[in-house]
């Protein structure tokens, strides 16, 4: 198994979106800035196709953040 960091997927993300390291790498960013404020307001985000943020209680005060992948993406996984 690989760890991908932000930057490598960044460059893939310009590669296959055409858009530079740059863009890449801010829309990432954006993106991680984005789900944690509204996960942090109490909000799901469902990307279509793809899956489902949401935060849990584990423990009384102790919240994580879950994904829940759609189907298609399990199906995908198990080919």
């Amino acid at each position: 198994m690989q760890i991908i960091n932000r930057a490598a997927l960044a460059a893939q993300l310009a590669a296959q979106a055409r858009l530079t390291q740059g863009q890449a790498d801010s829309a990432l960013q954006a993106l991680e800035k984005l789900v944690v404020l509204r996960i942090k307001r109490g909000d799901c985000i469902q990307l279509d196709g793809f899956g489902l943020f949401e935060r849990i209680e584990r423990e009384p005060g102790r919240q994580v953040l879950i994904f829940r992948p759609h189907r298609s993406v399990n199906e995908e996984m198990n080919r």
